[in-house]
């Protein structure tokens, strides 16, 4: 299992990545790493694309978020609603996700016909997703030594 990451802004612990590739295959080790920080989960999705959303089956135990227009075509697209039978939260504005606040927006026509991105003012933080990284998987990784 690779290790998560834990990115801080100032001295407050803000969140965790994992280094995955794109393919739902990855799912699973991204349910170890969810695991592994032992916190309470959330996803987030920011558009209708079965690459951001494929391996959604491994975790039906957890509340998904999206921006309100990216929900409603979530909630009635049947390669989503097969992996993932509840209701996926639409959020206009902003919504609290455990004790943080995360602001939802969307591009209309971008990559697709509704792009969702997630940002936190405070600690200047976008999650741009395909609106800047169309056909490329950014990663961030922290290396540990053997």
């Amino acid at each position: 299992m690779r290790h998560p990451i834990q990115y801080r802004s100032s001295r407050q612990k803000i969140g965790s990545f994992c280094r995955l590739g794109p393919a739902p295959v990855f799912a699973a080790e991204l349910r170890n790493c969810v695991n592994a920080i032992n916190k309470p989960g959330t996803v987030i999705i920011s558009h209708n694309h079965g690459d951001h959303f494929g391996g959604a089956g491994n975790f039906g135990d957890l509340d998904f978020y999206a921006e309100s227009e990216v929900a409603e075509q979530l909630n009635s697209t049947t390669d989503f609603t097969d992996l993932y039978s509840r209701k996926v939260i639409g959020v206009t504005g902003t919504q609290m996700i455990g004790d943080l606040t995360f602001a939802f927006d969307k591009v209309s026509n971008a990559e697709t016909g509704e792009n969702g991105y997630i940002y936190k003012v405070k600690h200047k933080i976008v999650f741009a997703e395909d609106l800047i990284y169309n056909l490329t998987h950014p990663y961030l990784e922290r290396i540990y030594p053997k």
